[in-house]
């Protein structure tokens, strides 16, 4: 999942300052890059814990807890961040119960993946015979004695039950419509304040 960060500027005055600029110009506009860089995860990170029930250290780039991952190319008017990362199971979302209750007892399984909503249930277990017993065909997601997170049986296959990664929640929270104003407007304003920061040692205004 990509985001795409761009800035308006006049160019043909951006080319005559890079031009009356030459020496300095390389350098100021590496710095102001290397400043985004920075900037950027962070704000993307907050975004995404605010909308949804993960810790931040999951989502903080380059920590060890980290699900996924953040690349990031191009310049400080046009810079791309690329995130990438595994389908999450919602043992990552504050998952109840955390583990299998014990022989013979019937549970509903709950997780809540996004902090506006409420709890939602994503699997159960009832007795043999009944809907998502073990003699069922084809059953919700549950828990088994010694395997966590939740798996989903079809047939004789057993697969972990997956919800959301975290490239799609940075999709949700920076290239939503609705989210435009927040997560992607403040990115931009950030871009911007970077390279008005950096140019302004050149004594250039834009």
């Amino acid at each position: 999942m990509a985001v795409q960060l761009s800035v308006k500027v006049d160019e043909r005055a951006f080319k005559a300052a890079a031009y009356a600029n030459a020496k300095e110009w390389a350098k100021t506009m590496e710095y102001a890059t290397k400043d985004m860089r920075r900037a950027a995860p962070p704000i993307v990170k907050r975004y995404v814990t605010k909308a949804y029930n993960i810790k931040a250290g999951e989502v903080t780039v380059g920590s060890k807890k980290a699900v996924g991952s953040c690349s990031m190319s191009g310049g400080i008017t046009d810079m791309t961040l690329e995130y990438k990362g595994r389908m999450l199971t919602p043992t990552h979302f504050g998952m109840r119960p955390k583990s299998w209750p014990g022989a013979g007892m019937e549970y509903t399984i709950t997780a809540t993946i996004l902090r506006s909503r409420p709890g939602v249930q994503i699997g159960h277990w009832r007795r043999p015979w009944s809907e998502g017993g073990k003699h069922g065909q084809s059953s919700p997601a549950m828990l088994l004695n010694g395997k966590v997170p939740p798996i989903m049986r079809e047939g004789r296959r057993y697969e972990a039950l997956k919800v959301v990664s975290m490239p799609q929640m940075v999709d949700m929270v920076v290239n939503r419509d609705e989210h435009v104003a927040g997560a992607y407007g403040e990115l931009q304003d950030k871009q911007m304040e970077i390279l008005r920061k950096r140019l302004s040692s050149l004594g250039i205004e834009v």
